[in-house]
């Protein structure tokens, strides 16, 4: 359970980073004294991120800190990859505001739905999404729950709160 506490993924702090950048011009942040594990090879004590843009442009132990970057202190934690979840019914209207069953948008009724998208369903306010970044889960796959021929899977970020930021290339 420790270990849990001090984790600190790159998806939620990349996340609220880049919500903070997206309000600014052009910003630097550096991620300092870390225990980084990168997409490939060893994992590095003591390392840096550099990030300018909401882009990482930087990540080593010997990495510069770029003059006026703003400094987040994060020895002790560690810092991971985004992960991505597959196969899941994340972010789409469900029953968690205790609404019938009838309500979810996951499914249809009947074993072939070939022509049903789950993209319809998804709600940027739905409870699991901050639960899922803050996990490290920074994309998903959702697909439909039921069926034969289910229907129509949506792949998605976890970067945004509204529909837009959530389904980028999906025509709404």
């Amino acid at each position: 359970m420790m270990a849990r506490a001090r984790r600190l993924s790159a998806a939620g702090l990349t996340l609220g980073l880049l919500a903070v950048s997206s309000s600014a011009p052009a910003q630097t942040v550096a991620i300092t004294g870390a225990t980084i594990y990168p997409v490939s090879g060893p994992k590095l004590e003591h390392g840096t991120i550099v990030i300018v843009d909401g882009k990482i442009t930087a990540v080593g132990t010997k990495v510069s800190v770029p003059s006026g970057a703003t400094q987040i202190d994060a020895t002790g934690r560690w810092i991971t990859p985004g992960f991505v979840q597959t196969g899941t019914t994340l972010g789409i209207k469900l029953l968690e505001s205790g609404g019938l069953l009838q309500t979810a948008e996951d499914s249809l009724v009947g074993d072939v739905n070939a022509a049903f998208n789950v993209s319809e369903g998804i709600d940027p306010a739905s409870l699991t999404i901050p639960v899922a970044r803050s996990e490290g889960i920074t994309a998903t796959l959702a697909v439909p729950s039921y069926g034969l021929i289910r229907g129509q899977g949506v792949w998605f970020d976890l970067s945004g709160d509204k529909l837009e930021d959530l389904l980028p290339d999906v025509e709404l």
